[in-house]
């Protein structure tokens, strides 16, 4: 993947003659770290399907990235032509946004587009490759304009039939649209959520469908939601749905501490026909939002409206519990539930959800916060309960308040002596762990994925403690008074999303979750060497754990594709013969006529 970056060598140069270092620091580290960290992401995870010629950008920003119609007849593979040009006005690290695909163009394969760039200092560096690999997504292909291009991913024969028709289509936000090219229904269909009623598109390509099964164990999902909430003229949506997609990198609201390159997005970018994808790439991982939480998850509501729970399916995922505020905007810890963590137990955090009616001496916060829409109110005849800053996610209330990361410690708290003698610690393998209840504060342990006994291992009082179910309780004895704290399990599909079903099976086999294994009410199973979900591949000679040699399964729907190229192939085939037979009729007929006016014989 290369990026032409002439604008903003250019820039930098105007900086370094004006002796502004901020902007051309900023400047440089976008040319030099962020762009090749990106590229090299993107690069290890697809490969470009060979196309006929070249491909041809629109030039759709002409007055933004003016050689977008330079390089015509520029054949890809493995390349994205992007001209990336800084903002005029700067503020902070804002990241790389207003990207396109080239999508549209007349090879219908993706790879051009324009970005806008900005940097900062070097400890956002990995920020801001996050927002830029989200970015160079939608350059990618990653967009509902790219929809309606998607090809056959074997013969390359369009999707949506050609010429693209006029057809009337109720966008996602209601509004009525003449549309050229509506997406074929074996791309893109419409649905509604079984409790709420809201309106959705969801994907429903093969590879997409089968990833989105094996990641929550939901067999009966048709495809993958978009995001519906998003108050854009994007008619059918160009994200992921928050609500189900949290920890997504390609959803709406991006945190480099919890957003992943999931297979997901490998699937989307694979069944366009353009790409062949790496599932086996190291910057592949699950996303854990909802992982393995079944069909309960994906069908019915975070919190049940009745009383006012959430249901033990969804925990980790969704919290109950308001969290109050200071006059400051700030925790009030003192006043709101205990810490908890949030989905990926990177973060101790807060739960999203506060009482609009206690927050009038917010500052302005108290009259930007509205009541919820109805289908989007949870706690029955309390409609004053709603997320603070989240609502993307349906309202959903999710832990991530106020996150303070275990990886990293950032001094902003200090510890405690019970923490310190339980084992508090951070680094790259400190996980949130919570209590049972006993304490309102959530902890950082030392954190094993222990992939031959299948179970989650957490250093606690100075020993392992292992997790034989999510939700077992442990009991942290410390001090010479012997005190005892008492540790819960995390979900181990959170907490170690690489016990499951590598890569949810690369969209080409089912995941057979070992529900008694981790089930909170089910008998404790005795240590096993098994993982908690295994891939059964479609291609019963596949012996690797993520179906990585498995080629792709295309539904019967997909044939028409095939007997389209095979009726065209005998169509030229036949025609061509036909024409070579009249050639030679009428050879023969001008040498039987040359010899009989010369009397030669037959």
């Amino acid at each position: 993947m290369q990026f032409d970056v002439s604008d903003l060598k250019s820039n930098m140069d105007v900086a370094l003659s004006e002796d502004d270092q901020v902007a051309a620091t900023k400047l440089y580290l976008l040319m030099y770290e962020i762009l090749p960290m990106t590229a090299s992401v993107w690069g290890d995870v697809l490969r470009v399907v060979p196309v006929n010629g070249g491909i041809y950008p629109l030039g759709i920003y002409d007055e933004i990235c003016k050689r977008a119609n330079e390089g015509k007849g520029l054949v890809v593979d493995d390349m994205v032509g992007t001209d990336m040009r800084p903002t005029e006005t700067w503020d902070g690290w804002k990241g790389l946004t207003s990207s396109s695909s080239s999508s549209s163009s007349s090879s219908s394969s993706s790879g051009g587009g324009g970005g806008d760039g900005a940097g900062g200092n070097r400890e956002m560096i990995q920020y801001s490759v996050g927002v830029a690999v989200h970015e160079i997504g939608h350059v990618l292909g990653i967009s509902s304009d790219s929809l309606q291009y998607f090809r056959h991913p074997v013969t390359g024969v369009p999707l949506t039939r050609r010429p693209f028709e006029v057809s009337t289509v109720t966008c996602i936000n209601g509004e009525e649209r003449q549309y050229v090219g509506m997406p074929s229904p074996l791309v893109l269909q419409e649905g509604r959520h079984a409790i709420t009623g809201n309106r959705y598109f969801e994907l429903v390509t093969p590879t997409v469908r089968r990833v989105v099964q094996n990641q929550f164990n939901c067999p009966t999902m048709k495809g993958a939601r978009l995001e519906n909430q998003q108050g854009t003229p994007d008619c059918f949506g160009s994200h992921w749905d928050e609500m189900l997609f949290y920890t997504e990198i390609m959803t709406p609201v991006f945190s480099q501490s919890v957003n992943v390159l999931s297979p997901l997005t490998l699937a989307f970018l694979e069944d366009s026909g353009w790409y062949r994808a790496n599932y086996e790439s190291e910057y592949v991982q699950i996303s854990v939002f909802g992982h393995g939480a079944g069909c309960g998850f994906v069908e019915g509501n975070c919190v049940d409206p009745y009383t006012g729970e959430v249901p033990y399916e969804f925990s980790e995922n969704f919290c109950n519990v308001p969290t109050a505020l200071t006059s400051g905007g700030s925790i009030d810890a003192e006043s709101s539930g205990p810490q908890t963590c949030d989905p990926s137990h990177t973060q101790k955090t807060y739960c999203d959800l506060v009482n609009t009616n206690e927050m009038v001496a917010i500052g302005n916060l108290a009259t930007m916060l509205e009541p919820p829409p109805p289908s989007f109110q949870y706690f029955e005849g309390r409609p004053e309960l709603r997320p603070l800053s989240l609502t993307l996610a349906d309202y959903c209330p999710v832990p991530h308040l106020n996150g303070q990361s275990c990886l990293e410690y950032d001094g902003s708290y200090s510890l405690n002596g019970e923490m310190e003698s339980i084992g508090e610690t951070y680094g790259p393998n400190s996980r949130c762990v919570e209590t049972d209840g006993s304490r309102d504060y959530s902890l950082c342990l030392e954190t094993v994925c222990n992939t031959e006994l299948g179970m989650v291992a957490i250093m606690a009082g100075g020993q392992y403690r292992m997790c034989q179910f999510d939700g077992q309780v442990h009991e942290i004895m410390y001090g010479d008074d012997g005190t005892i704290i008492r540790i819960k399990c995390p979900k181990a599909a959170l907490i170690c999303p690489n016990l499951f079903c590598p890569s949810n099976c690369s969209g080409r086999g089912t995941c057979v979750y070992a529900t008694a294994a981790y089930d909170h009410l089910a008998e404790v199973p005795e240590a096993s060497t098994a993982s908690l979900g295994t891939c059964t591949c479609d291609s019963a000679d596949d012996d690797t754990a993520g179906c990585y040699r498995t080629p792709m399964s295309l539904p019967p729907e997909y044939d028409f594709a095939a007997v389209t190229t095979n009726e065209t192939s005998k169509s030229v085939v036949m025609l061509i013969v036909g024409s070579l037979m009249a050639v030679l009729a009428i050879f023969y007929m001008v040498v039987r006529h040359y010899k009989e006016k010369h009397n030669f014989f037959m």
